[in-house]
């Protein structure tokens, strides 16, 4: 036997088997997924350069024949035989005598002295004492304080 409520007939629908607002949480997690996802592979790979703008090293010279020369003879230059075991070892830097630099000259101010090479300017030497090396500043060499 059918119960009819009053008011009209009973009608059947989906909500009743399952309902939908439980499928709305599911529905914004997966589409969210879907749209992340994507954002997580490696961007691809940059394509090698048509050209390369500096060549790691120069072109081989070519002569008039076609095949390889040796840059200094495709120019008629005579490379010189240089041999590392004939090059004598130097004398070790011993520093200057204390008579090779010249001594400047005194001026009337016991702070300043004339400077023994040309252009000759007059150079404050204030910071200096008797005997110290000091530069010219103007042609940068070394002179004695007198």
């Amino acid at each position: 036997e059918h119960r009819v409520a009053a008011g009209g007939p009973v009608e059947y629908s989906r909500s009743e088997n399952r309902p939908t607002h439980m499928l709305k949480p599911y529905v914004l997690a997966v589409a969210a997924a879907l749209l992340v996802l994507p954002s997580c592979t490696p961007p691809p790979p940059v394509p090698p350069p048509r050209f390369t703008p500096n060549p790691p090293y120069a072109p081989d010279i070519v002569g008039p024949d076609g095949q390889a020369t040796d840059p200094d003879q495709a120019y008629g230059f005579d490379r010189p035989d240089v041999r590392d075991d004939l090059v004598e070892p130097s004398a070790p830097d011993t520093g200057n005598p204390a008579g090779e630099y010249p001594t400047a000259t005194r001026t009337g101010n016991p702070n300043e002295v004339v400077s023994p090479y040309p252009p000759h300017k007059v150079i404050d030497v204030s910071d200096f004492g008797s005997g110290q090396l000091a530069r010219d500043p103007w042609n940068n060499k070394i002179f004695r304080i007198p």
